[in-house]
This record gives C-alpha cells, sequence and structure tokens, in this order.
C-alpha cells in the first residue's frame, strides 16, 4: 500500500510566502490579514505510523514575509482538543508529553544544512540546526512564538527573524522547507512534504519555498555581557587553604553578522562554573573516559567543526599536561600548596558560514592561559611550576555539499605550546558519495597527524583512514567498512582517540519493517560481523558477531535484544605495555531491553544484560531501570539504579620487574534522582542528584607471560579499591527576556578513593557523606542586547 501513495508524492511540493506590510500579531490567534490572504499549504502525509498515507488529522500551513521577518502559522485540527497532551518543560525539551508542530527551513536547499523551529502544544521552543553529520540543539536563535487552543484544535504562531537565520544574496529566494506535526496520544508524525522513512536523510526530502524576494540579511550583531558570582564552602581544606571562598566573574559573549552567509562567534572571560557537573566514575580501563561537553560557547554551533571526528572540545580548558605528574617531577621534601585541575580559557572564537555555492567554511580559535601550581620547600618558601604553557587552538574546516545528498570536506586542527615549542597538526578528510536516489553511498575518511618536538623540527607521523560503501536506503541494507590507524597517529591534543595501531573490519546487514504489521508498530534487525587487527605488527585480535532486533508494538512499549558471540580476544591494550598482549577466552552476552509506553504518567525503562567468558574467566551481570513519574504538567521526577558486577575479571594490577594481572571481582552501583517543577515556559527548577559507588576487591595475583597467558604469583599488594562520587545540581533558571536569563546553582560534590570495602551499601554511603564534600553557591545574570533593538530606542 506505502507504494502507492509514496509514488504519487515523488514530486516535491512548493508553495508561495505571502509578502505583507502589516506584521501578525503572534499570540496564537490566526485573525490576522496576513493569514487571511495567504493561500495555505496542506494535504500532510504520513511520516509515522503509515509512511505515504494520508495525515489522520487535518493541518493547515500559512507563510508570510516582511522586510524583517518570516512568519508562521498553522492550523492544526484535531477531533478531542481538550485531550492534547501540554506537559511544561525547558528549552530545548522534546521528551514531553505534549504535541509539537516543527518547522524546518534550509534557505541554500542543499539537502543538509537546515534550520528547525519547533514549539510544543505546552509552548516550549525547541531549536535545533542540523547537518549530515550532526544536530546541535545547543544553537539557541531569538525568535517568537505562541500557542493557543480552540474547539477545532490548536493553533501555532512563529516569528522568526532574519537575524536568526542565514540565506544567500539573491533577488529571489528559493528555500527548502519543510512541516513535522506529531501527535503524543497515537504517536503520528506528519509532514507537509512526503518523507520516505526508510531513507536515513530527511533534509533532502523537504518541499520548496517560493515568493520571498527583495530581502536583505539585517545586520546581525549582539551583545549577551554576563556577571556572576560564587560562594564556595570547603570545610577540609589543606593547610594554608580558605575555607569559605568568595569569587565573582564577568565577560561577554559577542555574535557579528560579517555578511549574509557568515557569523562571528566569541566568548571574552567566559565562565563556566554554572554547567552540569561530570558522571565521575571508576576507570580499570587502560582507555581516557570521555566526558560529555556541558559548555554553551562549545557545544552551538559548532556542527561543521565535529567533521572527520578530530575535535573534542574538552580538550580546550581541560586538565593541565603536567597536572598528574606534578609530585613526581618536584624535589623531595617540596609539598603541593595548589595544582589547579583546570586550565582558564581565556577566549574563543568562530567564524562560521556557508556559501550560496554549498561551500560550508569554519574556522576556530581558543587561547588558554599559563597554568601553575604552587610548591613549597622545607624551608617555608613558595615557588610556582608551569604545568601547562598558554596553549594555542586552531580549526579551519571546507565542507563542500554536491546534489543534496553527498558532501566532501577537509579539516585541519592545530594546537601549540608556548615557551615548550611543541605542537600537533591534524589535516583530515571525510566525504560520502550518493547516487541520484540517496539508495547507494561510498563514505570515508582519512587523517594524518603530525606532533613536533620544541625545536618544531622533528615529527612524529601517523595516519588513519576508512572507506565503506553500501545500500542506506529501504528495508534491506548492509554497510561494508574497513579502517586502519597506524601506531603513530595521535589526536589527542584536541581531538579524542582511545587507542591506535589497528584495523578493523565491519559488515552489517540489516532489514527494518517501517509499516505496522501484525501486533507491531515497526521493527529493524541486524547481524553485524566486526574483525579486528593490530596495524603493526599485523596480528589478529579479534573477531565477533552480533545480532540486534528492536521492535515498537501496537502499545508502543519497545522491545529489544542484543546477542554477541566473540572468538578468543588477544588484548593487546590491557597490559599497558607496548608489544605485550594478554589472551582473553572466547565469550558470549545479551541484553534485553525494554520501554513501557512513554505516554503514561508512569512508565518504566530497564534492560539486563549477561556475559560469560570460558575457561573460568569473568561472568558478568549489569542491569539498570528507570522509574518516571509525572505528577502533573509541572511537575515530574525520574529515578534509576543500575547494579553491574563482573565475578572473576582478569585486569592490569600493577607493573614492576614484571606486568602483574589481578583476578578480582568489580562491582558497580548507581542512583540517579531527577525532579523538574516546571512555573512557566520561563521559570523552571531542576534537580539532578547522583550517587556512584564502584568497588574492586582482589583475589590473587599472576604475572603476565610474554605468550599473553598468566602465571601464578606470590605477590600480594592490596590493590583493593572503593570509589564514591555523590554530587548535587540544583538550578533555578529564569528567562526574563528573549536571551537573556538569570540562573542560581547549587552545587554539592563529594569525590572519596580509598582501599576499605564496606559491605553493606547503607554502611558504605553513610561513610562517604561524612566525607569532606565542596558546597558552592552561584548566581548569574546574562542579558542579551541586539544592536537594531538598542538603535530603535
Amino acid at each position: 500500500m506505502i507504494s502507492i501513495f509514496a509514488s504519487a508524492q515523488q514530486t516535491q511540493k512548493s508553495m508561495t510566502a505571502l509578502r505583507i506590510n502589516t506584521p501578525p500579531k503572534i499570540n496564537g490567534i490566526l485573525d490576522d490579514e496576513a493569514w487571511r490572504m495567504a493561500t495555505p499549504g496542506k494535504d500532510f502525509i504520513q511520516y509515522q505510523t503509515a509512511n505515504g498515507k494520508p495525515a489522520r488529522q487535518v493541518s493547515k500551513l500559512y507563510i508570510a514575509y516582511d522586510n524583517t521577518a518570516i512568519y508562521i502559522g498553522a492550523m492544526l485540527y484535531d477531533k478531542h482538543p481538550d485531550s492534547i497532551p501540554r506537559e511544561l518543560g525547558v528549552r530545548d525539551d522534546l521528551e514531553l508529553n505534549a504535541d509539537y508542530f516543527s518547522f524546518n527551513l534550509n534557505p541554500y536547499n542543499d539537502g543538509q544544512n537546515e534550520n528547525s523551529f519547533a514549539v510544543t502544544s505546552s509552548g516550549v521552543q525547541v531549536d535545533c540546526k542540523r547537518s549530515a553529520a550532526n544536530e546541535d540543539y545547543e544553537w539557541n536563535p531569538v525568535w517568537q512564538s505562541a500557542v493557543a487552543f480552540n474547539d477545532s484544535g490548536w493553533v501555532v504562531e512563529m516569528k522568526i527573524p532574519y537575524s536568526a537565520i542565514r540565506f544567500p544574496e539573491a533577488k529571489g529566494q528559493a528555500w527548502g522547507v519543510n512541516v513535522f506535526r506529531y501527535n503524543m496520544r497515537t504517536q503520528d508524525i506528519s509532514t507537509w512534504n512526503y518523507v520516505d522513512n526508510s531513507k536515513d536523510e530527511i533534509a533532502n526530502q523537504a518541499g520548496l519555498l517560493l515568493g520571498i524576494s527583495n530581502i536583505n540579511a539585517p545586520l546581525r550583531l549582539s551583545f549577551s555581557p554576563y556577571v556572576s558570582s560564587y560562594l564556595d564552602y570547603y570545610p577540609y581544606a589543606e593547610k594554608n587553604q580558605k575555607k569559605v571562598n568568595f569569587l565573582y566573574n564577568g565577560g561577554m559573549d559577542l555574535k557579528y553578522g560579517i555578511n549574509e552567509s557568515f557569523t562571528l562567534d566569541m566568548t571574552l572571560i567566559p565562565d563556566f562554573g554554572q554547567v552540569k557537573s561530570d558522571d565521575i566514575i571508576l576507570n580499570l580501563s587502560p582507555f581516557e573516559v570521555k566526558y560529555e561537553e556541558n559548555r554553551p560557547f562549545f557545544t552551538e554551533g559548532t556542527e561543521l567543526f565535529n567533521r572527520a571526528g578530530l575535535f573534542y572540545s574538552r580538550r580546550i580548558g581541560a586538565e593541565p599536561t603536567g597536572y598528574e605528574n606534578l609530585s613526581a617531577n618536584i624535589p623531595a621534601g617540596d609539598s603541593v600548596i595548589s595544582n589547579p585541575s583546570i586550565t582558564r580559557l581565556i577566549n574563543a572564537t568562530k567564524v562560521s558560514g556557508r556559501t550560496k555555492n554549498g561551500l560550508g567554511i569554519g574556522i576556530f580559535n581558543a587561547v588558554t592561559a599559563n597554568t601553575y601550581a604552587t610548591v613549597q620547600d622545607d624551608l617555608g618558601i613558595k615557588h610556582k611550576i608551569l604545568t601547562q604553557p598558554l596553549t594555542n587552538y586552531n580549526i579551519v574546516v571546507l565542507d563542500q555539499t554536491i546534489k543534496k545528498n553527498s558532501y566532501v570536506s577537509f579539516i585541519n586542527t592545530n594546537t601549540s605550546y608556548d615557551r615548550i615549542g611543541n605542537m600537533a597538526n591534524v589535516s583530515g578528510t571525510d566525504f560520502k558519495l550518493a547516487d541520484k536516489k540517496n539508495k547507494y553511498a561510498l563514505c570515508g575518511v582519512g587523517a594524518v597527524s603530525e606532533k613536533f618536538d620544541s625545536t618544531n623540527t622533528t615529527s612524529e607521523t601517523g595516519y588513519k583512514y576508512m572507506i565503506g560503501a553500501g545500500k542506506i536506503a529501504g528495508n534491506f541494507k548492509y554497510f561494508l567498512s574497513n579502517e586502519v590507524l597506524s601506531d603513530k597517529f595521535d589526536i589527542n591534543d584536541v581531538g579524542y582517540l582511545t587507542n591506535n595501531n589497528e584495523i578493523n573490519t565491519d559488515l552489517e546487514i540489516s532489514y527494518s519493517f517501517y509499516e505496522p504489521f501484525s501486533i507491531f508498530q515497526n521493527m529493524r534487525n541486524s547481524l553485524t560481523a566486526s574483525r579486528s587487527a593490530v596495524f603493526l605488527p599485523r596480528r589478529f585480535s579479534r573477531f565477533e558477531l552480533e545480532t540486534n532486533s528492536q521492535a515498537t508494538f501496537n502499545n508502543f512499549s519497545v522491545f529489544s535484544i542484543q546477542l554477541n558471540k566473540a572468538d578468543r580476544m588477544y588484548d593487546f591494550y590491557e597490559p599497558r605495555t607496548t608489544g605485550r598482549v594478554f589472551i582473553r577466552p572466547p565469550s558470549w552476552y545479551f541484553i534485553v531491553e525494554y520501554c513501557s509506553d512513554t505516554r503514561k504518567r508512569f512508565n518504566i525503562y530497564g534492560y539486563f544484560g549477561y556475559c560469560r567468558y570460558e575457561e573460568g574467566f569473568k561472568a558478568s551481570p549489569w542491569g539498570e531501570i528507570t522509574f518516571n513519574f509525572r505528577v502533573n504538567n509541572h511537575l515530574s521526577f525520574s529515578y534509576s539504579f543500575l547494579h553491574d558486577t563482573e565475578f572473576h575479571d582478569y585486569g592490569y594490577a600493577a607493573t614492576d620487574s614484571v606486568i602483574r594481572f589481578g583476578k578480582r571481582d568489580v562491582r558497580r552501583i548507581e542512583n540517579t534522582l531527577k525532579g523538574n517543577y516546571i512555573f512557566n515556559d520561563k521559570l523552571s527548577l531542576n534537580l539532578y542528584c547522583r550517587h556512584y559507588w564502584s568497588t574492586v576487591k582482589y583475589y590473587s595475583y599472576y604475572i603476565l607471560n610474554e605468550d599473553g597467558t598468566l602465571a601464578p604469583s606470590t605477590y600480594f599488594e592490596n590493590h583493593d579499591e572503593s570509589f564514591n562520587a555523590f554530587n548535587v545540581d540544583m538550578v533555578l533558571r529564569w528567562r526574563f527576556a528573549p536571551g537573556s536569563e538569570l540562573s542560581f546553582v547549587w552545587k554539592n560534590q563529594i569525590v572519596r578513593d580509598d582501599s576499605y570495602i564496606f559491605n553493606e551499601f547503607t554502611d558504605n554511603f553513610q561513610h562517604t557523606m561524612q566525607s569532606p564534600q565542596l558546597n558552592s553557591i552561584s548566581l548569574k545574570i546574562l542579558y542579551y542586547l541586539d544592536y537594531l533593538y538598542l538603535k530603535k530606542k
């Protein structure tokens, strides 16, 4: 049946925007002359649940424009308007019990880069900038919206000023546009222009907006100055350190439209003290933990800089390079008075945009200050030690779209360290070349890294490439890829790479049911075969097969099961020594996952997994369960409990004259509580509370043999560990004007790491809460100033 409707929709829809002199009032009432005169877009098509069929609810779309903005009006008919859910939330929260309307705009009509402006039935704004490689929900332009309800359904009105978008300089504009309407009760999604949900890309299936002409990009210049103050209390401060500290900061963000296509973003003396705390864990692996980026400047408008996977923004303002080794590099008898754990960001700047020919250009620069530790000798004399010099980070990106479904890009990252003179340089490219129907594609990534010594004359060079091809649309899909990382490839000065010196080959085959059948709404099944080897010397590492099935039932609950079988594995990373290997026996695991109907006031999400190794090695059950309860449209709670145990795990313990492994039990328990009270669409109170406890109990030790096996040892040092991380983040945020906000934040943090392991959770928790803890209270005011508004005043 779907093919009948799909064939009827292969012709791209178009509509003409109405030129107006008097802008409509953005109040959720379609009684303005603009809406009476405009010709509506209609005949919406289902995207979900019955792709290609006419929408079950009638929708009408109106578009008008003037010299300053584009205006959108929508009448969303509903047979039962009183039943439309209207849960409140914070900005950019689409995980609400609410309907939503999304207006997706692509002024360059390149099929890959679009701006999404959405509003929920409760009036919550959600905006997102999408590209072929990224979704940026931290992009927060200033625009207006309003919703209202009547006897026929609900109404949406939007005003999107030209200062919020970029468009080519042309007398007549032809923009890609589409609209998504989501009905929470039926889980239906309908679109104005037909979108085939068997294809991965959506932006290149947009309709066409015509009629906009003789508009000019306004002067886009805005300032967002801020002031903030912090009161920190740490009752167990080190000797010569204050228990109470009062800090205050001031700085500014600036946005300037260089022309109609390019924007300069700059942050001067930024303050990120109020961002969400990291979910710290005990890391027993040989790889660095990758934490999420929560700092607004580094999450907003950075979609261009994510090409080829070479940029990890947490490197900027991260732990100083000499932080960990400070104690080993100072004379015996000297004591550390202070050792800052992060470098201070002085400023950061980015320029980004796209030409009318589809060439995206991005330039990024950031500078961090000299970081010093303070050390005191046995005579009481203090002196400073440089742990990281002033560091300059630079990125340049070129990204060319090709015929709406293909692209090729180039990126270069450069990190230079003042004083010591070291420098790291990485150049890379990625591309996607698809056929006209975007059914088959050839994809690839390539990069070369160089690390220079202090003289900048001797370098260490490495490289990486990945090439893959397959069928990317339809019910049946497949993709074959091969990735090679040389032993010298290193991007970690401004990127993130767990390990190099590896060759990976993967084949994925999948078959999906996109339309409802029997008791299912949809289903996806996949089979993946993976083989890995060491680059130098060429040695086999592992081979595994994995199958995964996920289904959504007619009651909108979701169930999935994953099965994995791995052959004997040759682990070249766990020994922590180049050229050594640890042999793990064959293993298998399964994971089952379930999520109940999220439309209900109370819903449950959970998963359970079990892993088993042969030859007496590790057996590991793990699982998590989350309870979500929506009290009303204003108040909601979520509680998660995670328990993970690894019995008889064999892992790295220490290195002296030999490499020592230990037989151990590893346990992790995590409790997380979230609470939200949303007063209205401008004022919210959010609570995040997390306690993480991980223990490592060793029973016996072994020596790692040259052949990768283990030999018994009489060594018995105490490597037991009990790690606790407890943090509370409570945020009261008031958006008192467009783009402006006042935020009050309380943070409480405890991190404890010792060798004694409590048998009972309650004893451990009580002991943890008696540990030294940092309390921080902060207030920050940010005010958005638009130059054009100030000029009018």
